[in-house]
């Protein structure tokens, strides 16, 4: 079963009570453990799946967009994105309303235009010059 909250999507696994125990042994004794769960998804999900977890690991926030398919102008918002370094891309039409950008990196993107009502903006680094809005609907 699966659940989403504010930080991630987890999810809930039943075990055979010796695998549990077996588990539970490692991580006393300070192990880490490894946990293999199959999961089925449709044939393009798979795809995509695979496709970001296989990108390179200075594939930036928006080339992850891009491959997931999603519209920056209405996919993006009420999600997690704390601590993402977003690039040196164009970011005018991105929706981020009600998003976690904490410790965000915007450092080389252009953010004019870009929507962050009812954002979390606590230790975001911003393009030099720029000056967030800082209005009733922003979190620190």
């Amino acid at each position: 079963m699966a659940n989403r909250d504010d930080e991630m999507v987890k999810f809930t696994v039943n075990l055979p009570a010796d695998e549990a125990e077996r588990l539970a042994e490692a991580a006393e004794r300070g192990e880490a453990v490894t946990l293999r769960i199959p999961i089925s998804v449709s044939g393009e999900m798979a795809e995509t799946l695979t496709d970001i977890l296989t990108a390179p690991d200075e594939a930036d926030m928006v080339a992850l967009l891009e491959i997931a398919g999603l519209d920056p102008a209405k996919d993006l918002t009420h999600n997690n994105f704390s601590g993402a370094a977003w690039g040196p891309h164009d970011l005018s039409g991105y929706d981020l309303t009600g998003c976690n950008l904490t410790g965000c990196d915007f450092s080389e993107a252009v953010v004019d235009g870009m929507i962050y009502t009812d954002a979390t903006i606590d230790d975001v680094v911003w393009p030099e010059g720029y000056i967030p809005y800082n209005g009733p609907s922003v979190r620190h």
